[in-house]
């Protein structure tokens, strides 16, 4: 199985204490690419262009390991808390897991209660 990419620009750091706690909490993989870093350059400018309006440099992109975006946040909400709350209920919702389940997942080691992951 493929892994979750969440993008970023250089001003979403909130996100990336995100990623890690929901990548621990989740069991799942999931990576972040900070656009603009030194692993994800951007000499043209081309993530600006490409998401224009519709997102701010703090926003972001949760990419399904298909390469669809299964999410978007236009904006970091202000703090890691927040960012961690607004990526957990987007990830619940893509891997159509409620609340129980998530929490059964994270308590039981990354196996479901249910024999099957």
């Amino acid at each position: 199985m493929g892994a979750f990419t969440l993008l970023t620009g250089l001003s979403g750091g909130a996100w990336l204490s995100a990623v890690d706690r929901c990548r621990d909490e989740l069991d799942l993989p999931l990576r972040t690419v900070v656009v603009g870093g030194p692993d994800a350059r951007d000499a043209y400018g081309d993530w600006a262009r490409l998401v224009g309006a519709d997102l701010a440099e703090d926003g972001c992109l949760l990419i399904r390991p298909d390469g669809y975006i299964a999410w978007r946040c236009s904006t970091a909400t202000g703090d890691t808390a927040a960012a961690y709350g607004e990526l957990r209920a987007a990830l619940m919702t893509v891997l159509s897991r409620n609340e129980w389940e998530g929490a059964d997942h994270a308590a039981a080691g990354g196996r479901s209660a249910g024999g099957h992951s």
